[in-house]
């Protein structure tokens, strides 16, 4: 699935949606967890779309690349664990040690509503701003997250370089693709 039908998703200026969610690890995780950064990325992702699998390498590359910056990443799973069980809290739990983000369980489905995610992967970056965090860019990693090989036009690490060094981005937006979020 590819859009740029962003109609129902937070828009760019808007206040990240709280919420309070299980990591990997059984702590609770709120926005406030990551009060000590000046940027958010949340991505919503899973543990089987061919997308997120797809791009896996090529995120762990970003995350390294802006090392030493104050991002603060988080992943988000929201698809329905019953119909999806390799998308359980306890697959999850296997797999967050591969990956360079914390890892979040959101069994209700609501963050994902919150935020108007369709697709897995699909990020979110978020500036700091007082109490807040207010959206920046909403997008994806790059124009072929699924083969590494297509890819042309990297995305989410232009922009967060961008970004932390007080530049303005080329947009705000790009199209997302992915597998659709495995709503109930």
């Amino acid at each position: 699935m590819i859009t740029e039908d962003f109609s129902n998703s937070i828009s760019i200026g808007a206040t990240a949606p709280a919420f309070e969610l299980l990591d990997t690890s059984g702590e609770t995780c709120t926005l406030e967890s990551f009060a000590d950064h000046d940027w958010l990325v949340v991505q919503f992702t899973c543990n089987h779309c061919p997308y997120v699998l797809g791009s896996d390498e090529r995120l762990r590359a970003v995350v390294s690349a802006l090392t030493g910056e104050s991002i603060a990443w988080v992943g988000i799973c929201s698809n329905d664990a019953e119909r999806y069980p390799q998308d359980s809290y306890e697959r999850m739990q296997e797999r967050a040690s591969t990956l360079p983000y914390r890892y979040l369980h959101d069994p209700t489905q609501e963050t994902a509503r919150a935020y108007g995610a369709q697709v897995t992967p699909e990020f979110f970056i978020f500036a700091r701003s007082d109490s807040n965090w207010k959206l920046a860019w909403h997008g994806t990693i790059d124009d072929s997250p699924r083969n590494a090989a297509e890819a042309t036009n990297a995305y989410l690490l232009p922009t967060l370089q961008s970004l932390v060094q007080g530049k303005p981005i080329e947009r705000q937006t790009t199209p997302v693709q992915g597998c659709s979020i495995k709503w109930f």
